[in-house]
């Protein structure tokens, strides 16, 4: 099976520390709950009020999907494809790494956490869009995952560090 990615993705904007990252003493917290009074909004409450109490140098870092700011960031059009291939292909100008520096920032802070928490409800079976576009955001060779020989991959997102999906649903 050939590779789907020719090459990889480094991080040219910024600077990207193993070491650093393997030590990493945060928690992300990527929150797409309808807002503090929704079901999502206190049982994250309740995780982190346990974290912290069992692990209190642990920090939460979060990032609300709905909000403006954010959604700025993971703004992600045709000429972020456009600028991510060139980047693959070794050909990307000044141009096409400047636009890519919000995603490379988003896969750091996601990459370099300790444990990651996913809040979102479900949406006609689904997560909201905002989720779906997070992620979308962050997941690249090189960045968040690496394509071994064989096509197999391996996730940079793991070497044992816990995910919890806390998800809600009417009815």
């Amino acid at each position: 099976a050939s590779a789907m990615f020719a090459s990889q993705l480094t991080y040219r904007s910024l600077k990207f520390d193993e070491a650093a990252w393997r030590a990493a003493r945060h928690v992300l917290h990527v929150d797409a709950s309808h807002g503090a009074g929704s079901v999502l909004a206190h049982g994250a409450e309740a995780l982190f009020a346990e974290l912290a109490r069992t692990h209190p140098e642990t920090q939460v870092e979060h990032v609300r999907l709905w909000d403006e700011g954010v959604r700025a960031q993971m703004d992600y059009s045709l000429e972020h494809v456009r600028s991510k291939m060139a980047m693959l292909a070794g050909s990307a100008g000044e141009q096409d790494e400047q636009r890519f520096a919000m995603i490379e920032r988003l896969s750091k802070q996601v990459a370099s956490a300790r444990g990651l928490v996913v809040s979102a409800p479900m949406w006609n079976y689904g997560v909201p869009y905002v989720a779906k576009q997070y992620f979308d955001c962050v997941l690249h060779p090189g960045l968040t995952f690496r394509e071994l020989s064989g096509g197999r991959t391996e996730g940079l997102l793991g070497g044992d560090r816990p995910l919890v999906i806390l998800t809600s649903s009417g009815g």
